[in-house]
């Protein structure tokens, strides 16, 4: 019997069957991650161009004020210069990264009182939650966040139950002028 525990001869094969499969789940698990990183880091990029696409969308009367000029960021025209921003660099990563259509969580426009007043916005200081922060927007400007639907590999499908998941990317601007 003793001979029995000291032959070694098979053992490769034992450490090999019970590894191997270790293995493969972690490089798919990796994977996993590694897309959904991707993903949000695009349509991060995606939504940073759009949020300033929109926040520099300024009404040019307030700006030419001789009382005081003021930034008011004019909402209609900020939302469609946002909407044709994201969509122009979203529709290259559908297929590839994200898996569908995009979900406006939300878009808000932010002026001064008396302005917000004026061309119909949020007024400053507005506060609003997104996951589990809280964040004031001060000055005029522009929020928006998005939910993407990206695809998950074999592993995040069996770890989940579900072949789709939903990432949020949220981003907030300001107007900038150049002097």
């Amino acid at each position: 019997m003793t001979r029995l525990f000291r032959d070694r001869r098979g053992s490769a094969v034992l450490l090999f069957a019970f590894l191997f499969p270790l293995f493969i789940c972690m490089l798919s698990m990796a994977w996993d991650l590694g897309r959904l990183y991707a993903a949000k880091v695009a349509c991060r990029h995606a939504l940073n161009l759009a949020v300033r696409a929109a926040a520099a969308e300024i009404d040019p009367d307030a700006l030419a004020d001789p009382s005081g000029p003021r930034m008011v960021v004019v909402p209609g025209r900020a939302k469609a210069s946002f909407d044709a921003v994201f969509r122009a660099n979203y529709d290259p990563l559908r297929g590839r990264l994200v898996d569908g259509n995009y979900r406006e969580v939300f878009f808000y426009v932010v002026n001064y009182p008396d302005d917000a007043k004026r061309v119909g916005s949020l007024s400053t200081p507005f506060s609003y939650f997104t996951g589990a922060k809280t964040v004031t927007i001060t000055q005029p400007g522009v929020a928006a966040e998005v939910a993407v639907p990206v695809e998950l590999g074999p592993f995040g499908k069996l770890a989940t139950g579900q072949s789709v998941v939903e990432i949020k990317v949220h981003t907030a601007a300001a107007p900038e002028l150049c002097r």
